[in-house]
């Protein structure tokens, strides 16, 4: 759920600000309003989760632990603007760098925690937090640092309300996509088992692993559009090169995922989740060349429109 609601509540704002910075349209303002935007309301949500723990204190248990891990969401979020600044700038190492620390973190935490026989909710549940507010303060020192772009906070009425507007159209499809992109966690979650809800969340944590490719790719998509439309120069056979290795690549990690899967997750999790996984990996594996698809034509959409 908090997934979903973070990034509903950037409103689209994200892609718009990578093609601003990559056009070099008043990227400094730029940068601030979409800081202010993700201060104002992530502070602002957790701010009525927090009043709703404080105003009916009879609520279920569950409801702590979505505050704590809140938290770490929350510094996710407020470090979103100076990734997608770095990925306008096209500083692609410092990008990564501010995306790895908290998983980074969270993997030397946890193996430390296993070597140490104390794993448990509320250890995994403070090293996501740790690990989320370390991304949030490392990736701010960096980007301040590396990017040579300065970094103000000012709010700026008008102007804010005018991206806004700017971001509308994108506001239903992020509304509508986030949705859904976690609708499967949270329907098995009410509907059915714990055991079932951590079979689908693990195969569906490695398929979102086996689109490692695409996420490398997509950073690269939106300042390049941005370029070839503004410089009006379009390079059509490669575009055409381009989506035909995207989808020889998702065929391949298809084959891959489904010759390997029950083998090699059984052998790792000792029969937990491979065999019983085998038709539901399957399924998500059919997507990928879909997922392929629509980032390319998502990101040369958005470039036309702008």
């Amino acid at each position: 759920m908090l997934l979903a609601v973070f990034n509903i509540l950037s409103c689209g704002m994200d892609q718009l600000i990578v093609k601003k910075i990559a056009a070099d349209d008043h990227k400094e303002s730029a940068l601030s309003l979409y800081i202010t935007h993700t201060l104002i309301t992530g502070l602002l949500f957790y701010g009525l989760l927090l009043a709703g723990y404080l105003l009916f204190p009879n609520l279920p248990q569950v409801y702590g632990l979505l505050l704590l891990v809140g938290i770490g969401k929350l510094m996710i979020y407020l470090s979103t603007p100076y990734k997608q600044a770095a990925n306008g700038l096209e500083r692609f190492r410092l990008m990564a760098r501010l995306s790895v620390i908290s998983n980074f973190v969270r993997c030397v935490c946890l193996v430390v925690a296993l070597l140490l026989h104390s794993i448990d909710l509320s250890v995994i549940v403070a090293i996501f937090i740790i690990g989320d507010t370390l991304e949030f303060i490392i990736g701010f020192t960096l980007f301040k640092t590396k990017a040579q772009m300065p970094v103000r906070l000012k709010w700026d009425g008008p102007n804010y309300f005018n991206l806004i507007r700017e971001a509308l159209p994108q506001m239903g499809v992020v509304l509508i996509t986030s949705s859904l992109a976690r609708f499967d966690w949270i329907f098995i979650g009410f509907m059915l088992s714990s055991i079932k809800l951590a079979e689908y969340s693990f195969a569906y944590k490695l398929f979102e692993i086996a689109t490692l490719p695409l996420l490398a790719i997509a950073p690269l998509l939106i300042p390049g559009f941005t370029k070839m439309f503004k410089q009006g120069v379009i390079n059509i056979a490669g575009l055409k090169f381009l989506i035909r290795v995207e989808m020889i690549v998702a065929a391949f990690t298809v084959l891959l995922l489904n010759i390997y899967w029950s083998p090699i997750i059984d052998w790792v999790t000792q029969g937990k989740y491979g065999a019983v996984n085998v038709n539901t990996i399957f399924i998500l594996s059919l997507c990928l060349p879909l997922l392929y698809r629509r980032i390319f034509c998502g990101r040369s959409s958005l470039r036309r429109g702008a």
